[in-house]
């Protein structure tokens, strides 16, 4: 399998599939990896609150991007210090007043999940303490799968798939998200009888380094043809899943292998 090919095959879908929601120049920005890593502890544990809640169901539980300012404030202005020194019982009691839940089983993790993400960050002496750390251990492809696994082992509710995609979004471009869309793909194209999410890292990562991309790329190529959205809160393509289960057919079929565009 040439996988120049099957991405090339994948971006002329989304072409395609997007014309008339947005223009080939915005999915190309959209695909291009960020141009600097976030360095501050402040700022990655702003997008940790998200990422610890952008999974299954949690979303339309915690609604991190419609409480935004309302979770900041329970934190007090996401401060790492006050957060870290609280219990999951007292931030979960902050949450139930501020937001007035009654079933508290996934507040009660994310909120676990929050004193772990301010705990871990607040490790670092300083940011260019964390912003080296990290740099070390993306230098090499054994130790990035290793800070993924101890991310997992350190902060609750925040699983391998997840932890790669904080690492994803703080501008490190040789990690992909392994979620339930790429791992149907690579169920697809390499693994028959399905894997599990860091086998899928591994293989996409080397299919992603095969294509001439960064897995940051391929990552958001893939997801936005399966999910449609782009992640602005503005554009969305319609029919995800219908479009999700065409593209899977196709690939399935090996369309990729066709060198003129279908029609």
């Amino acid at each position: 399998m040439c996988m120049i090919d099957v991405y090339d095959f994948s971006y002329r879908f989304l072409l395609k599939e997007a014309d008339g929601t947005v223009d080939k120049a915005y999915i190309d920005a959209f695909l291009e990896p960020p141009e600097q890593v976030v360095t501050s502890r402040q700022k990655a544990f702003e997008l940790l609150l998200y990422i610890l809640q952008d999974f299954n169901r949690y979303p339309g539980v915690i609604r991190y991007r419609d409480r935004q300012a309302e979770i900041a404030a329970v934190l007090e202005g996401n401060s790492l210090v006050k957060t870290a020194a609280l219990t999951p019982e007292e931030l979960l009691e902050r949450f139930r007043k501020a937001f007035g839940f009654s079933a508290d089983r996934m507040w009660r993790r994310y909120a676990a999940g929050v004193i772990d993400g301010a705990a871990f960050l607040m490790q670092f002496r300083d940011d260019e303490d964390f912003a080296e750390t990290f740099r070390l251990f993306d230098s090499n492809e054994m130790t990035r799968e290793s800070l993924a696994l101890l991310l997992e082992k350190q902060i609750t509710n925040l699983g391998f798939a997840s932890a790669c995609s904080w690492l994803k979004e703080l501008g490190y471009a040789q990690y992909l998200k392994p979620d339930v869309h790429l791992k149907e793909i690579c169920r697809v194209l390499f693994e028959p009888a399905g894997t599990d999410d860091v086998r899928c890292f591994e293989i996409l990562v080397k299919a992603a380094g095969a294509a001439g991309v960064t897995p940051f790329t391929l990552d958001r190529l893939w997801w936005v043809i399966c999910s449609g959205d782009f992640l602005d809160g503005k554009h969305r393509l319609p029919a995800p899943r219908k479009r999700k289960q065409l593209f899977l057919e196709r690939l399935e079929a090996k369309e990729y292998l066709q060198k003129t565009p279908w029609t």
